[in-house]
């Protein structure tokens, strides 16, 4: 006798979920009255669709009207951490939903409404309060042209987003390692990358320097503690990352943990989590990267720290490249300022001797007032006084030679000639393809005249002491003469024809005794003998000696003063004072025109030098 069709149902449903969860098909014999189970059963549909929205790859509710939830599987069960007992019955946004998008939920419940699919990346809420990111989608189940329900998908995109960041944040690093003007600047941009991966509101970087020993901490930002000042390495646990070289995520557990071993101590406020990567290059540990919590909120895992330990070799390069940057910015900013401040002239130009660059002190040896100008000469032309010495110096240059102190004469802008004192070397430049020459010029002009009145001054000194040498044995000669004169004068009368003759001869002698006298005053011979003396009387009697002396080129006046009284001084020491500053008139001074300031600094060295020979204790 056949059953009634609603007594076949159940066993035949039973035995098709059982060969579902089995994963073969169900057959029955037709001769016990079985038959094969179609898909037109409800049953049968219905249990398809539990399997697969129980084995859906994605996490999968279904809520009635009023957003509640009636169905979720099992894996938005593992997605979120809700089990049905928990979930079914509650308002979807309440769930599942964080509280800062509840319009977001109430914009799909408007597009769903309007029988619209709807699909976006967004936030939501696991059970214990964490964020993960999803791929929504969802649409609406219409029954008879009524929505009755709403089935809404989730796709856990956590790791995607991850991986986006993370390109996304290395890419920014390259990208600021470049564009970043200072490294404060940089290291807050790597501040606000790390920041867009994970909780970084307690951030610092820690560098140690080897030659000073010191570790400093260029950037620092933290909630709880203010930036320390430069130290040498402790028992920290950012010593104890640099001294292992290994990322380290310590929990409180691990933080005594390494206490009892005595490898750290506590420094600074106690954290909740410590998360510090080494940062290195080429083998070598310069510095560690740092993060840290202080509230139960925020908590770090091993991705984290994967993560970070990811990120810290790309920063490690980037900030090893910035320090280089920095350094190489610095060193030029020291030798630019020296060469801006040097007092010697330093200029680099081309082989062809043309001026590529000029410090301010070769501006202002040329009579310049700008670089402009210098950079726009022919030195050929326009500098060198004569060419052929331009051109065997370009010669000598590339012939691969370093000059040493080669004198050249230069042309100011004024057109006056000045000796300048070369050194330089052609080097291999970078701006450039052929060699440049870098030449330091010395302006040795007024040394050169200074040196040229010293010769001459030895050579008046020379002059001087051989006058006072022939005049000490003229001397002798002349007493001789003198003597036979008086005893001729005694033995001759007056009214003798010889008697004149005789006293012309000693006139002579005592002329020819007082230019004796001046001769031996020149070459500071003389013994001093002070005695009162008439200034007026001493000065008439130079006069004729000077004449002959500073030439006829020089006019030579002499304004004696009638009421000038007298004094008592060494005569020959008077007449030699009188000789040298006579002797001024004869000294070039090419300074004086220049300008009437280099003129008076002239007159005034040279009777400064005459001051200092006239009075030598050495001569006197």
């Amino acid at each position: 006798m056949r059953k009634s069709p609603g007594q076949r149902r159940p066993p035949r449903a039973k035995q098709l979920k059982e060969a579902l969860h089995r994963g073969t098909p169900s057959f029955s014999r037709t001769g016990e009255g079985l038959s094969a189970p179609t898909l037109d059963d409800p049953e049968i549909q219905k249990a398809y669709l539990e399997q697969l929205v129980e084995c859906a790859p994605k996490a999968i509710s279904i809520l009635d009207g009023q957003h509640r939830i009636v169905r979720i599987n099992g894996e938005f069960t593992r997605m979120f951490g809700f089990s049905p007992e928990e979930a079914i019955g509650r308002r979807i946004d309440s769930l599942i939903v964080p509280p800062d998008r509840s319009s977001e939920t109430q914009w799909i419940g408007d597009v769903l409404r309007q029988g619209q699919k709807v699909s976006l990346e967004t936030k939501r809420q696991r059970k214990g309060g964490m964020l993960v990111d999803v791929f929504v989608s969802g649409a609406a189940v219409v029954v008879g042209g009524e929505q009755v329900a709403a089935y809404v998908l989730y796709r856990d995109i956590t790791e995607q987003k991850r991986a986006e960041s993370l390109s996304s944040a290395l890419y920014r690093i390259a990208e600021k390692t470049s564009s970043a003007e200072d490294l404060n600047q940089f290291y807050r941009s790597i501040h606000a990358t790390v920041s867009e991966l994970m909780y970084a509101r307690n951030f610092y970087i820690a560098l140690y320097d080897p030659i000073t020993q010191l570790l400093s901490f260029p950037y620092f930002v933290d909630e709880a503690d203010p930036r320390p000042a430069p130290k040498h390495l402790g028992c920290g646990l950012t010593e104890y990352v640099l001294r292992s070289g290994e990322p380290l995520l310590c929990t409180p557990e691990v933080f005594d943990s390494l206490v009892k071993q005595g490898e750290v101590e506590l420094i600074g406020a106690p954290s909740l989590d410590w998360m510090g990567v080494p940062l290195k290059a080429a083998n070598r540990v310069f510095g560690v990267l740092v993060i840290q919590s202080y509230t139960a909120n925020v908590r770090y895992g091993e991705k984290d720290r994967d993560i970070l330990t990811f990120v810290s070799q790309q920063l490690a390069s980037a900030i090893e490249h910035k320090r280089h940057e920095e350094a190489l910015r610095r060193s030029e900013a020291r030798y630019r300022s020296l060469v801006q401040s040097a007092v010697y002239g330093i200029y680099r130009s081309s082989m062809e001797g043309r001026f590529l660059d000029v410090n301010p002190a070769l501006i202002a040896m040329l009579g310049y007032s700008s670089i402009e100008e210098v950079l726009s000469l022919d030195p050929k032309l326009d500098v060198f006084a004569d060419p052929e010495e331009y051109a065997r110096l370009i010669n000598e240059f590339h012939r691969g030679a370093r000059l040493e102190n080669i004198e050249v004469r230069w042309k100011r802008k004024n057109g006056n000639a000045i000796t300048v004192r070369l050194s330089g070397r052609a080097v291999t430049s970078p701006e450039v393809a052929e060699q440049v020459l870098e030449v330091i010029a010395e302006d040795v002009t007024e040394r050169r005249l200074l040196e040229d009145q010293f010769r001459q001054a030895q050579r008046m000194e020379a002059v001087g002491r051989l006058a006072g040498g022939v005049a000490h044995d003229f001397n002798n000669l002349l007493m001789v003469i003198s003597g036979y004169t008086e005893v001729l004068l005694e033995n001759t009368g007056r009214n003798s024809p010889l008697y004149p003759k005789i006293a012309a001869i000693q006139q002579a002698a005592e002329r020819a005794t007082t230019l004796t006298r001046q001769l031996l005053a020149f070459s500071r011979k003389q013994l001093l003998e002070l005695k009162v003396v008439d200034l007026n009387t001493i000065v008439r009697e130079m006069e004729r000696l000077l004449r002959p002396l500073i030439g006829e080129n020089i006019e030579l006046q002499t304004r004696l003063a009638n009421d000038l009284g007298r004094t008592r001084a060494d005569a020959g020491q008077i007449e030699q004072v009188i000789m040298n500053l006579a002797s001024i008139q004869k000294m070039p001074c090419p300074m004086a025109e220049r300008s009437p300031s280099k003129a008076a600094m002239c007159i005034w060295e040279m009777i400064s030098g005459v001051y200092t020979t006239t009075f030598s204790p050495v001569h006197t």
